[in-house]
């Protein structure tokens, strides 16, 4: 596949083994959104991934009364008094639930997380020590330079395109894409093809990520054009001064970035953020949870499951790395003015999402945004070539109950301090894989990875030693510990899976993938 392969290890070893390092590591342990539009108490719905779907119009005024009382009366009389400490984002929902009824997870978590002006990730430095959570790029730049190297890998196998668009999707800090294009720039006509493009809608976090590239060595340049997206194009360049510039695009969604050349995308802890929809199985059958404010009765209050405890290693990793022993504490004690409760009759995404859920489950998550996105990038790969490769964490399955809250690298309840806690949930990637197998049959899916089996069969280790023998104490025992964390079996190792998916003209293998096949399930 070409030089940028020669330094990984074979795809097929997807063991990672670093015992010839234990030497020298002593101390590694290595064992679619639904198209709903709500107003005045009606929804109208658009099924995301069949275009021939017809709209849906539903009343929805009653759903109010019914769960904000219990017993299925209007209740006038029963009101919801506004707390004096409530952030803006929270006033907001509250008066939205007030005027509207009790709103789906998913409108919670977009409202929380995007608000334009108080939204989560809108307004302030969310990622490493100093925030609430640690992502694997922040861990170590190993994690960037071995994606790059998987980048470089599939042009070559897509035949070394004259363009291709590098597109990253929720850029953090851009401290993922600075790791790329520094470890590319070994590969000068791989970027002389290149013009990567960040989907990012937090003005905060595209000036941060527009510094962090202006950190990187060589030289950053703003080029006063003007962009569709209202954000001026910033020139990228590796130190060498013969280095092509690289064109750097910041875009609010996929639509946004001009449809013409292959496509290489890349989604860390991107999809985990995407609004998601839980569904609990009652006695008449799917019912949605909802979000209300606390003033309901007990017994609507009853048909919604508590909250869980978190300590499970899965939703250890999505918390901060430097906790890793996170005590088991109770969520439900959390103060919050909102809670969960059941619709009691069918809502727009359970009657059509029922169907698809799991017969033995009890609880069940479906996130229409996934699946719209993944069904997005799969017809452009489909028109034009190109992979993509998205890594979070989730299972080959639909998750149950995983929403959870972070603050401070710390579980909290999802529904406290909305628009100050980092909501996240699990992914479920058989479900993207369906919707890459019906995009096209000239998509190829490899099986699901874990991020340590992957990083192994990238090379991991040989980088490792490299970089070690060019290290100070200090950033040796650095570069040791961020190896160890990105590839624990206990942590970010398994807890991370990584997917991909590929034109067929790349050939049955992505690297460090097993062979692809269209009878896997």
């Amino acid at each position: 596949t070409g030089p940028a392969m020669r330094s990984m290890a074979s795809p097929l070893r997807t063991r990672l083994s670093l015992q010839p390092l234990r030497a020298t590591l002593p101390f590694i342990a290595y064992p679619g959104a639904i198209a709903a539009h709500w107003s005045r108490g009606k929804c109208t719905f658009k099924s995301p991934e069949d275009d021939s779907a017809p709209t849906v119009a539903i009343d929805t005024s009653g759903l109010a009364s019914h769960i904000r009382t219990g017993d299925g009366a209007c209740g006038e009389e029963h009101t919801h008094a506004s707390g004096s400490n409530e952030n803006p984002v929270q006033r907001q929902l509250c008066s939205q639930i007030r005027f509207g009824g009790p709103i789906s997870v998913a409108e919670f978590m977009n409202t929380a997380l995007t608000h334009p002006q108080k939204g989560y990730y809108m307004q302030r430095d969310v990622f490493g020590s100093k925030g609430d959570f640690t992502t694997s790029p922040e861990v170590s730049q190993v994690f960037g330079e071995l994606v790059g190297v998987w980048l470089v890998a599939c042009w070559q196998q897509m035949g070394q395109p004259s363009r291709v668009q590098l597109v990253e999707a929720g850029p953090g800090r851009g401290t993922l894409m600075a790791d790329i294009l520094r470890a590319s720039a070994s590969f000068p006509s791989f970027q002389s093809a290149l013009s990567v493009h960040f989907l990012e809608v937090s003005p905060f976090l595209r000036s941060a990520q527009r510094e962090t590239l202006e950190r990187t060595a060589g030289a950053g340049t703003i080029m006063n054009t003007d962009d569709s997206d209202g954000e001026a194009p910033f020139v990228w360049r590796a130190a060498a001064a013969d280095s092509p510039p690289v064109s750097v695009r910041w875009h609010s969604s996929l639509d946004d970035i001009p449809n013409e050349n292959p496509l290489l995308l890349v989604g860390h802890e991107f999809l985990d953020a995407l609004p998601i929809h839980q569904f609990c199985r009652t006695d008449k059958g799917w019912r949605e949870r909802m979000v209300d404010v606390r003033e309901h009765t007990a017994e609507a209050r009853r048909w919604a499951s508590p909250v869980r405890s978190r300590s499970d290693k899965g939703h250890e990793a999505a918390a901060s790395a430097a906790a890793q022993a996170v005590p088991i504490r109770n969520l439900d004690e959390d103060s919050r003015v909102l809670d969960f409760v059941l619709a009691p009759s069918p809502t727009p995404a359970s009657a059509l999402f029922a169907p698809e859920l799991p017969g033995d489950a009890e609880q069940a998550e479906v996130c229409p945004a996934a699946r719209a996105f993944t069904k997005q990038a799969a017809k452009r790969i489909r028109q034009f070539g190109g992979a993509a490769l998205l890594i979070d964490y989730g299972d080959d399955r639909p998750p149950p109950d995983t929403l959870r809250g972070i603050l401070q690298h710390r579980f909290v309840h999802p529904l406290h301090l909305p628009g100050e806690v980092d909501l996240s949930a699990d992914v479920d990637f058989s479900a993207l894989r369906r919707v890459v197998r019906q995009a096209s049959p000239e998509l190829r899916c490899p099986p699901l990875s874990t991020q340590r089996d992957f990083l192994g069969a990238m090379g991991l280790e040989h980088r490792v030693r490299a970089l070690l023998r060019t290290c100070t104490p200090p950033q040796r025992q650095a570069l040791i510990e961020g190896a160890m964390r990105l590839v624990d079996e206990a942590g970010m190792g398994t807890a991370y899976k990584v997917f991909a998916f590929s034109h067929v003209s790349l050939g049955p293998q992505l690297p460090g993938f097993l062979p692809s096949s269209f009878t896997e399930p």
